[in-house]
């Protein structure tokens, strides 16, 4: 281009310009440059055409709104291509520092920025650095699974902040350069001095005297843009995030974490499993509850002890300890198990029933509650406010988190915080004299019982709160990593990579178990049936004495006011017991009954002997029948 035609392209812009702020030169908030504002800029690179030549200083390049990267002769090399990227199409202008909408440095006019806003478009271009360098700290967490995991001797560092990390970098197209990386260890304060700038060392101790820990002056190198990338997860901090941009990364849960304690509400004695089928009901219930059962009880008795009715022709002797077992027997059997025969008895047993329905249901879900709470561990620690009513409970923390907990909401003094630098190091003095509890991560405690350690542990209650990790990043390098950092979220390559590098705790199987209930929690039960069972075998073996006991004491558990049915003569002089005669009436009775009932079916044997015999002849000899039965 000769400098006639450079000179009257020149002009034909400055005139422009200086005739018009309107359309095509942007708002009068945010204006484009003229020609003559900048025909003294100073140029740090030439434009690149598309066949790769350098062109001579083109000061007309970005004067004015216009899609200057794709226009001859200032097409740029990335927008020859066939499908070039889509800031090519978009029109932006140079402008001033004092324009208010959004812009950015320029890497070709070194006083100017650039922007699309001016020109109605959204900035797309997502430039590198000017030496398309991006210079990267390599920082280790000291805890938990997602971070990045560094060991010394290794080129590359684990974990699946370091591996997504290292995606989006290379993602970027730069070169990285990796400044150092730190391990931990005693010496790191020696090695900052070593790796940092002395300006970083400098503002930091103004702010943090005597920091050791090399996350803090990461973020002042990156605030102050000697670093572009911290590549960790660190905690992001309000402190932090004064200092310098970050890319957030994942929010953990915190949770209060103290030691299980065995459950002292029950002692393992051998009274208490007796008693443990009795700790569903107060005493004072169970008193009401076999009250009311035995009430009902006497009352079907009273019922059926009337002519016709199941205790027809009884001694309320025997009707009336007959009523106590079956009320009892109802409450084992969990329904009504008496057999009435008039209207009264049988509503009175539907009560009864009914009774022990919701009793049963009542006393079944107790015992079960009983039986698994009594094995599940208790807390040494219930809730926060335990921790600040008693000053002798001491917390174990990391030391980022202490700080954090000396605001408000939780106010935990200085005195009760045991300061960790190492977030899997607060672990190991829990229960201890050191500390009643600790606060960490939920991704810390996962990782801390990865291998089946700790497992005496538990959190207490729902998360304190959610604490945001994140990367410590520059600004000139900030929109671009986030850029393809949400690229990396919407390709499901976050997700893979976390599932790739996921931890499972082996406590957790220990755990499920405790909801079962074993042999012990049953000991109790298991006693009084078996105690209950040994009564009912020693009953058994007395009985012959116990009758004869009764036979001689001459107390007759028959009907007083009822003889005894014979075939001729008194039932003293038989060879049959009063009990076996006892019985022989029970079952004639119910005999009876059937052979009612056989007479009102059709084609009855019985009906058919009865049309050729009268009752009277029959009875006799169904009676016999039935008395060499017995």
């Amino acid at each position: 281009m000769s400098p006639l035609l450079l000179w009257l392209v020149g002009f034909a812009f400055t005139r422009v310009g200086d005739a018009t702020n309107a359309t095509g030169w942007g708002p009068s908030s945010c204006p484009c440059i003229t020609y003559k504002e900048g025909a003294q800029d100073v140029f740090k690179l030439a434009v690149i055409d598309a066949s790769g030549l350098a062109l001579p200083k083109n000061l007309s390049y970005g004067i004015g709104c216009g899609k200057h990267d794709r226009t001859a002769p200032f097409l740029m090399k990335d927008c020859s291509t066939i499908k070039p990227p889509g800031y090519c199409s978009d029109a932006w202008c140079y402008v001033n520092k004092s324009c208010s909408l959004a812009k950015q440095h320029s890497i070709l006019r070194l006083s100017r920025y650039t922007s699309y806003a001016s020109c109605g478009y959204m900035a797309r271009y997502l430039s590198l650095p000017e030496e398309r360098v991006l210079n990267v700290m390599i920082l280790s967490n000291s805890g938990g699974w997602m971070g990045s995991y560094c060991t010394e001797g290794h080129p590359t560092c684990d974990g699946p902040m370091a591996e997504i990390l290292n995606l989006v970098l290379h993602a970027t197209g730069a070169k990285i350069n990796v400044i150092s990386k730190f391990y931990g260890g005693e010496s790191r304060r020696r090695r900052m001095r070593e790796v940092f700038p002395s300006q970083v060392l400098e503002a930091l101790d103004r702010a943090r005297a005597n920091e050791t820990r090399a996350s803090w002056p990461c973020w002042y190198a990156t605030g102050m843009g000697y670093v572009d990338l911290c590549l960790y997860a660190g905690s992001s901090l309000s402190s932090r995030l004064a200092v310098s941009s970050s890319l957030p990364l994942y929010s953990e849960p915190m949770y209060l974490l103290t030691t299980k304690q065995e459950h002292s509400g029950h002692s393992n004695s051998v009274w208490n499993q007796l008693g443990s089928a009795f700790r569903p009901f107060t005493a004072k219930a169970w008193a009401a509850i076999i009250c009311f059962i035995l009430v009902l009880g006497y009352i079907l008795a009273w019922q059926e002890h009337m002519h016709g009715g199941e205790y027809d022709g009884v001694s309320w002797l025997s009707t009336i300890g007959d009523a106590t077992y079956l009320g009892f027997r109802s409450f084992v059997d969990q329904a009504a198990v008496f057999e009435p025969v008039h209207l009264g008895g049988r509503l009175t047993s539907l009560a009864l029933g009914f009774f022990l329905l919701v009793t049963i249901a009542a006393y079944t879900a107790n015992l079960a509650a009983d039986l698994i709470v009594s094995r599940k561990s208790g807390l040494a620690v219930d809730s926060w406010d335990a921790i600040l009513r008693d000053p002798s409970k001491k917390v174990c923390t990391k030391a980022s988190t202490a700080d954090f907990l000396a605001g408000s909401p939780w106010n935990l003094p200085a005195a009760q915080a045991v300061r960790f630098d190492s977030r899997s190091a607060v672990f190991q003095d829990v229960g201890t004299s050191v500390c009643a509890a600790a606060v960490a991560s939920l991704e810390d405690f996962v990782k801390a019982q990865e291998s089946g350690s700790f497992c005496n542990l538990a959190r207490v209650g729902d998360p304190l709160y959610l604490k945001q990790r994140a990367a410590p990043v520059s600004e000139r390098a900030f929109r671009l990593l986030r850029y393809h950092l949400e690229k990396a979220h919407e390709s499901g390559k976050w997700k893979e990579v976390l599932s790739k590098w996921e931890v499972k705790p082996k406590c957790a199987k220990a755990d499920a178990e405790e909801s079962g209930i074993d042999i012990q929690g049953m000991s109790g039960p298991l006693l009084l049936s078996s105690f209950l069972g040994a009564c009912g075998i020693i009953a058994t073996l007395a009985r012959p004495k116990i009758m004869k006991i009764v036979s001689m004491s001459g107390i007759d558990v028959l009907s007083s006011d009822e003889p005894v049915p014979s075939s001729g003569e008194p039932a003293q002089n038989s060879d049959i017991s009063r009990e076996e005669l006892h019985q022989f009436i029970e079952l004639q009775k119910k005999l009876s009954t059937s052979l009612e009932g056989a007479l009102k079916r059709p084609n009855s044997i019985w009906k058919k002997a009865l049309e050729e015999e009268p009752w009277e002849k029959m009875q006799p000899v169904v009676t016999k029948f039935t008395i060499t039965s017995v």
